[in-house]
């Protein structure tokens, strides 16, 4: 016989860092640029692999994907090689990167090869977005070595401890229609026994809210108004006060998200850049459990129809391969796509797309529905900024790629449709990762 209960961890210390390591962060160094000793290797749970400062004074950071803030109560460093040791550290939290707060300074340190592990209990547990980590090399000429770096949560929910307080990272939010802002909670008690925010919007036809964590939400703008978001645990709450303005999106424009991902994008339009953030694994299907997934600005293409962008970035990796031990994940990618009517979870479509990897690749589909049917073609590598244009002559389409946007050369490939008529041609985003978003941008869109 089966007995239902609320279990909840007791003296659990759980790494933060790991968000980060898996895809759903950013790590990044001042003082290496060493890819076989870079900033990940501090991250990646195995203390044979080294981040390498080189210089007298470096440091190393950890930032969480789609505005998650995490609470450290402690840190950990490993330091084993005793001719590259720290004489100092520093962690520092931040939420934007400019502003940074110490929470912490060593200076008397121990490290040895009997030792090489110290962690330390940090008092000022606020949750940050950013984890700096300053490091001063004992020897300036050799630089630090550091094997791993954790961030520590202790979690200990204690029954019969009830939560006293919740509190919102934000009170009051103005965002445009398609676009999102991040909700963390804070709860008091540390140790409370209840920890996962129920959220509400008042009027999810002006704002949706959808929660992306045990205390953490996005809210994505719908139509014009204004509705409140309320976060309650065990009916301790607080509200956020939301306005809503109109869409960015020039006319004739539509948004959509394929498949609905698990993290909700956004699409941002000013002085003619097209900024598009989108989850979801790729445009690939297969079985009955996946379907094409990401984020797709379009506008109609009646017949015979062209799209030409420049692409001036693409977020950094936080798909596959590689983030993590025998990752078998597509990698963010970024492109565009004409695609038959989008009420079909597998549709026909046709998508000239670059990948964060480097990759420049052509993928399509000819038949409605059939999750096997995903082909693609190699075309080598592309650099960024690059042109990327889009051809379609009847059920003939074409995919041009230009450097400078007047010297398009011969089309990269020739491909004879299975679709027409009523279509949508627009810029797509995926970020391989369904707990993580992916960022492209455009300019020069045309028409």
């Amino acid at each position: 016989m089966q007995t239902a209960g609320q279990a909840r961890p007791t003296s659990l210390k759980f790494n933060t860092g790991y968000y980060a390591d898996a895809g759903m962060g950013l790590i990044t160094s001042q003082g290496s640029d060493d890819p076989s000793s870079s900033a990940v290797k501090a991250f990646d749970f195995d203390e044979k692999s080294v981040w390498l400062g080189k210089a007298a004074s470096s440091w190393i950071q950890c930032q969480y994907a789609d505005g998650r803030k995490y609470r450290a109560t402690s840190y950990t460093v490993v330091c084993s090689d005793k001719d590259r040791l720290p004489a100092t550290l520093k962690l520092s939290g931040s939420n934007d990167g400019i502003s940074w707060t110490e929470l912490d300074a060593q200076s008397d340190l121990d490290f040895d090869e009997r030792t090489p592990r110290c962690e330390f209990a940090l008092a000022n547990t606020t949750k940050w977005n950013r984890y700096r980590l300053a490091v001063t090399a004992k020897d300036g000429q050799e630089g630090v070595r550091v094997a791993t770096v954790e961030l520590n949560e202790m979690i200990d929910c204690q029954p019969g401890t009830a939560v006293t307080e919740l509190a919102l990272d934000r009170e009051q939010l103005t965002l445009s229609v398609h676009t999102r802002a991040t909700l963390n909670a804070m709860l008091s008690p540390l140790n409370s026994f209840e920890r996962e925010v129920i959220w509400v919007s008042s009027d999810p036809a002006v704002a949706e809210v959808r929660k992306i964590g045990e205390q953490v939400a996005i809210v994505v703008g719908k139509k014009p108004g204004k509705c409140t978001m309320t976060a309650n645990v065990a009916n301790v709450k607080h509200f956020c006060s939301v306005t809503v303005t109109t869409s960015t999106l020039p006319l004739g424009w539509n948004y959509d998200e394929l498949n609905t991902p698990a993290i909700p994008g956004s699409i941002d339009v000013r002085d003619g850049s097209f900024t598009l953030t989108g989850c979801g694994h790729a445009m690939t299907s297969w079985w009955e459990r996946v379907r094409d997934q990401g984020v797709f600005a379009s506008q109609p293409a009646p017949g015979d129809f062209e799209l030409s962008a420049r692409l001036d970035s693409l977020s950094p990796n936080v798909g596959g391969p590689n983030a993590y031990h025998a990752d078998s994940r597509p990698p963010s990618a970024t492109g565009l796509m004409i695609r038959e009517p989008l009420d079909e979870k597998a549709s026909r479509f046709f998508l000239v797309q670059v990948e964060a990897t480097g990759n420049l690749i052509c993928r399509w589909r000819d038949k409605t529905g059939d999750q096997d049917d995903n082909q693609s073609q190699a075309l080598g590598k592309i650099a960024l900024p690059s042109h990327l244009r889009l051809v379609r002559s009847g059920r003939v389409i074409q995919a041009f790629v230009s450097a400078d946007g007047n010297d398009w050369g011969k089309p990269l490939i020739t491909h004879t449709a299975s679709f027409g008529g009523e279509s949508r041609i627009g810029l797509f985003v995926c970020s391989g990762n369904t707990f993580s978003t992916a960022t492209a941008v455009y300019d020069k869109v045309t028409p």
